[in-house]
């Protein structure tokens, strides 16, 4: 049945119709009602069919047309289905593990997939030569071996990045490890590498303390609940040292979890 309605070739309730064509065939063979009284016996079932397969199909039509991205995974957590606005951002991945696709996040997009329950995270994504930043929303869904599966859809970020492209200071977002995973326009002109140079780069590579010490600035401020202001010596591509102010803050990707540092930073010559 699960097969069926994934690859679109009927409804709910003709898919369904085989299963309750042989209840009534029961009915009628192991206890002997006449068709009438097997009718009474289903009626009640069959409306509820009935509401149940419009809102599925409705939904159902939805998630296949919708230009949002979206997936079915098996238990393993391999892609089982995917609709044409995922095979269109990342082509050919069906039967592929799915947190895979996800790079340094793969961990915690396999943690979510097992928790079984919904959740929210923030993400970047290989697509084509492109790394872009998405939302994954992860729910759970039984396969078609009736095991724990899960569906997640994944929403475009990229007003986010034009919001942070339009700022006048420069702009890094960190993973948990320290290691960019954005950079806005700013902070590449002002560094000198290009945004995809950057985000192979830690921020220790960019960043070091003011006074030429050995403190590491990532591992201070990555245990920091609220905001924070310091001054940092820039490493630019050109060799300089640069002294700038900097300001930070946990980068959330849900209520009390942190997904790693949104820090913005200004050159003082400037």
């Amino acid at each position: 049945v699960i097969g069926a309605l994934r690859n679109r070739q009927t409804s709910l309730t003709t898919a369904l119709q085989p299963l309750v064509n042989e209840q009534a065939r029961m009915l009628v063979s192991e206890f002997g009602f006449d068709a009438h009284t097997v009718g009474k016996i289903l009626q009640s079932q069959n409306t509820v069919l009935n509401v149940l397969s419009e809102r599925y199909d409705a939904l159902d039509e939805a998630a296949h047309y919708s230009e949002i991205p979206f997936v079915e995974l098996a238990n393993d957590g391999r892609i089982v289905y995917s609709n044409a606005a995922f095979d269109k951002l990342i082509p050919g991945k069906r039967g592929a593990p799915f947190s895979g696709l996800f790079g340094s996040r793969a961990a915690d997009v396999y943690m979510a997939l097992r928790a079984n329950h919904n959740t929210s995270l923030r993400a970047d994504i290989q697509t084509g030569e492109t790394v872009r930043q998405v939302r994954v929303e992860i729910g759970p869904l039984r396969d078609e071996d009736g095991k724990p599966g899960n569906y997640a859809l994944l929403l475009d970020q990229s007003a986010e990045q034009s919001r942070l492209d339009a700022l006048q200071d420069g702009v890094l977002r960190t993973d948990l490890t320290g290691k960019i995973r954005f950079a806005n326009e700013r902070a590449a002109q002002v560094l000198g590498f290009s945004e995809s140079e950057l985000k192979e780069m830690s921020l220790s590579h960019v960043f070091g303390p003011d006074d030429d010490g050995t403190t590491k600035l990532f591992a201070e401020w990555i245990t920091k609940q609220t905001g924070f202001s310091s001054f940092v010596r820039l490493r630019p591509k050109d060799g300089r040292s640069v002294l700038a102010r900097v300001s930070g803050t946990p980068y959330m990707e849900a209520p009390n979890s942190s997904a790693g540092l949104l820090v913005l930073f200004a050159p003082l010559a400037e």
